[in-house]
This record gives structure tokens, C-alpha cells and sequence, in this order.
């Protein structure tokens, strides 16, 4: 058994992923409310827009790992440029209603949002990735995993509340949005220094392909579960906060909901 890791190795480590906690939550429950309200387009073409950037980070996921495992150099340094990536994506996505007319606005949303999906997924992989190297220990990885996640946690509780309470505060919650974008840049460059250190990666040799992930029985009943598991907590995340303004109507309390 390695030795145990230290507090404050630990909670830099975890500190380190408290911005994906932070923006998972607006990503996923607040945005297609923020777009109903603020893009001139139909829920309809809203929908078609999640959806289709979804499909396709689900499927580019796999090589965003193969493209992690193969690659030389700095894993932190790619977590960095994804990071930066990932904020600037949060504040277009944000800014969209500003830039958007009836004739672009299906096209640039399509564009954002593929962009910041997939800057959140080389994120999240090079993160969890940077977690497993910490130590190859079984009990050590879960006392890893529980630090993560709690600071995941904390990060989901603090978004849940921040763009409602600040979009009241301010009267407009184009602007709560805004600023709420912004506090996350700024989030992501407080903690970037904390990302682990590390020495340069060496490219390994992956075999890879869609038939490998599928070849396994087993391998195919964990999607087949992981898929029913996830679809009835999407579409409530996605509908919530319409829910709360237009069937029990106290939408000042979304946050309080969440």
C-alpha cells in the first residue's frame, strides 16, 4: 500500500475541479429556460440544438480519451488550455442573445455549444485521468474520488442558487447571466495553479475502436443502463425550470428548488 495522501495534496486536487460543478448545472438546467426567454428562436429549434450538440460530444468523447492517452507532453497543459477554452465558451454562449438575429442565431448556437461541450469534456477526462494518477492504490483512489466529488458538489449547490438570485438582484436576468458567465472565468483563472503538476506524459499505444467498446456483453448491458439511468434526470434538468415559471409559477424560488 502506497503511502496516503496528504490533506493539501488532496484539496488542490479537488479545489481544481470545483468550477466544473459550477458550470455543469447552468450548462445542462439553466440554459434552455435562458434561451426561451432570450433567443429569437422556437423551443422547437432549441431542442434540435442541445440535442444535436450532445450526440456529437457523446460520440467524439472516446477519441477525446484515445487523443489524451496518445499525446505527448503535459496533461496539466492541456487541462489548462481546455480550461480557458471552456470559459471562453461559457461567456459566448452567454453572450448569444447580444449577437443573435433571426437569421443566425440557429447556426451560432449550434456552433457554441459544440464548442463548449466539447471543451467540457477534455476537462472533465483530463481531470478524472489526472485523479487516477495520483496513486495507484485502491483505498487511496477513493478517498480521491470522495474529494473530487464532494468539491463537484459544492460547486452544483453554489451554481443551483448564484444566476437566479443574481438575475433578481439585478432586475434582468440577461444580466444575472453575464455575470454569472464572468464569475466563472474568473473562478477558472483563480484556480488554474492548482491544477496537479506533473511530469511530461509519454504517448502510449491504445487500440482502439467502436467494435472494442461494444464486444462485451457486459460492456453493453452498463450502457443499456447507464443510458436509462441518465434519461429521466436529463429530461427533468432540462424542463425544471420551466416547470417552476409556468405550472407552479414562483420563479424567483428556482434556485431554492434546485
Amino acid at each position: 500500500m502506497s503511502a496516503p495522501l496528504t490533506l493539501r495534496a488532496l484539496a488542490r486536487y479537488a479545489l481544481a475541479g470545483l468550477p466544473l460543478g459550477f458550470v455543469g448545472l447552468p450548462l445542462y438546467v439553466h440554459l434552455p429556460k435562458f434561451y426561451a426567454d432570450h433567443l429569437p428562436l422556437s423551443l422547437a429549434y432549441i431542442g434540435f440544438a442541445l440535442f444535436a450538440a450532445r450526440i456529437i460530444d457523446c460520440f467524439l468523447d472516446p477519441f477525446i480519451g484515445y487523443w489524451a492517452d496518445t499525446s505527448r507532453g503535459s496533461r496539466r497543459k492541456r487541462m489548462v488550455t481546455s480550461y480557458v477554452t471552456l470559459a471562453a465558451g461559457i461567456i459566448i454562449l452567454f453572450y448569444l442573445p447580444e449577437w443573435s438575429t433571426e437569421q443566425n442565431a440557429l447556426i451560432l448556437l449550434c456552433l457554441a455549444l459544440i464548442f463548449t461541450y466539447i471543451s467540457y469534456s477534455v476537462v472533465m477526462i483530463h481531470y478524472y485521468a489526472a485523479g487516477l494518477s495520483l496513486s495507484r492504490d485502491y483505498h487511496q483512489n477513493t478517498r480521491i474520488s470522495a474529494w473530487r466529488e464532494g468539491a463537484i458538489l459544492v460547486g452544483v449547490l453554489i451554481a443551483s442558487v448564484v444566476p437566479i438570485w443574481l438575475s433578481n438582484q439585478l432586475g434582468d436576468s440577461k444580466l444575472g447571466y453575464l455575470y454569472f458567465a464572468w464569475i466563472f472565468a474568473f473562478l477558472v483563472g483563480a484556480i488554474l495553479f492548482l491544477l496537479p503538476r506533473e511530469s511530461k506524459s509519454k504517448a502510449s499505444k491504445v487500440d482502439f475502436s467502436w467494435r472494442i467498446l461494444f464486444q462485451s456483453q457486459q460492456m453493453r448491458w452498463t450502457f443499456a443502463l447507464f443510458f436509462l439511468n441518465a434519461l429521466p434526470t436529463s429530461i427533468c434538468a432540462t424542463l425544471f425550470l420551466f416547470f417552476v415559471d409556468d405550472i407552479i409559477r414562483v420563479p424567483d424560488y428556482g434556485g431554492f428548488f434546485l
